[in-house]
Formats: C-alpha cells, sequence, structure tokens
C-alpha cells in the first residue's frame, strides 16, 4: 500500500515538482496552498497522511501557525511532519525544531536526503502506531 503526504506549500512550480518527485517514488499526494487550506483537508481526509511536508512562509497561514494548529488535535499530532523551506533565519529553525517537527530541510533540496527522510518518518510513524 502506497504512503500518502499532504503537501502544503504555495509556489506552485515547487508543489508540481514534489508531487512529480514523490509520484513518481510511489507515494501518494494530497496538495494544499497554505495552512487553511490544509486545515480544511484534514479535517475530511480519511485516512490521514502518512506524513506532511510544509513550506514556512505561505500566505493566510504559514507553515509554524499551521504546525501550532495540527498539535491541537490529538488525531493529528502523531502524522510525521517536515518542514520544508527557503528561511535561513536560525532562529525560524529553532522555533521550528522546539516546536517538535520531525525534519527541517532547506530549499533547494536534496532529493535523496528529502526521500530518504520521508521513508524514514514514515516506516518510524508505522511502527509506533501500528500496535494500537
Amino acid at each position: 500500500m502506497n504512503s500518502n503526504i499532504l503537501i502544503i506549500e504555495d509556489d506552485q512550480k515547487i508543489k508540481f515538482n514534489l508531487e512529480l518527485l514523490l509520484k513518481f517514488n510511489d507515494y501518494n499526494t494530497i496538495a494544499a496552498k497554505d495552512g487553511i487550506e490544509a486545515i480544511d483537508i484534514l479535517s475530511k481526509l480519511d485516512p490521514l497522511p502518512d506524513l506532511i511536508l510544509c513550506d514556512i512562509l505561505m500566505p493566510r497561514m504559514g507553515g509554524l501557525e499551521f504546525f501550532q494548529e495540527k498539535l491541537k488535535k490529538q488525531e493529528w499530532k502523531h502524522i510525521p511532519f517536515i518542514f520544508l523551506t527557503a528561511v535561513i533565519d536560525p532562529h525560524e529553525t529553532k522555533l521550528a525544531r522546539d516546536l517538535g517537527a520531525d525534519d527541517y530541510i532547506m530549499k533547494p533540496f536534496n532529493e535523496k536526503k528529502l526521500l530518504s527522510s520521508i521513508a524514514h518518518l514514515i516506516n518510524q510513524n508505522k511502527g509506533v502506531y501500528s500496535q494500537d
């Protein structure tokens, strides 16, 4: 069974390239253009995604605010989360890690590193939560 990944990205070109990369590597993708749309999608999605890839700087609701909203929902807390961003501000990086993001990958990203992180986090999470 293929894993489902929610991509939250406002840049259409980056979103398209991520979807293509992930689909080529046997992942199913769902996409949102910002945190507000992502919350709406997560509220209706069954099953929930196996992982969330999220930009930080987006209109309406950015990635840090979305991540904080995600943590408020018990059923969403366990979903592995990767920030994928061009933000290089050390304060933003520290805040993202302090909030509990599983990984923080800089754009432009190395495809092998991104795919490795995704596979590791999904496998780790399925091992932990498949025993419920």
